[in-house]
């Protein structure tokens, strides 16, 4: 590593510890973890068929985990709806 791409990257590193620190940043690092926790719910919903005891407190948690159940549902519809039509397409 040469010098000057050691000094870029203290010079990035220090610049993305001032940007921790404004209020937008923290902002959207809150965003991100709700997003996460949606993305989880989602995920136990569609993998797994059941809430994770340890995040079920969180709000958006719930959500995904409601937003998960509805599309399990869904694709359970959609599978008997294919096997209607391949019944039909076989005649």
């Amino acid at each position: 590593m040469s010098l000057l791409s050691g000094s870029v990257v203290g010079f990035l590193h220090n610049w993305a510890e001032k940007l921790d620190t404004t209020k937008g940043e923290i902002l959207m690092k809150n965003n991100l973890s709700d997003i996460g926790m949606f993305k989880h719910g989602v995920a136990d919903a569609l993998l797994n068929g059941r809430m994770n005891e340890e995040k079920q407190s969180s709000f958006y948690y719930k959500q995904g985990y409601d937003f998960g159940l509805v599309m399990w549902n869904e694709l359970d519809e959609s599978d008997n709806n294919d096997e209607d039509f391949s019944s039909i397409r076989e005649k």
